[in-house]
């Protein structure tokens, strides 16, 4: 079974919500553009490294799952 996770909208903005922080917190430290650029784009990279190894898991079966649960 193919399982494909559906970000929602709520998702979306909290996600939006944090990379903004994450933003303004590391360039009011290093005041340095890129270093906060660099820092939003590693932890958006990071969101979607997470969503693929969840998909993944899904999507392996296991003799242990009995139950349908991960």
């Amino acid at each position: 079974m193919i399982i494909h996770f559906k970000k929602s909208s709520h998702f979306e903005a909290i996600r939006v919500e944090i990379e903004q922080h994450l933003y303004d917190s590391v360039y009011e430290i290093e005041k340095s553009e890129e270093l906060a650029l660099r820092s939003v784009d590693q932890f958006a990279k990071a969101v979607d490294r997470l969503v693929d190894t969840l998909e993944g898991m899904y999507q392996s079966s296991n003799p242990e799952d009995t139950n349908g649960e991960k």
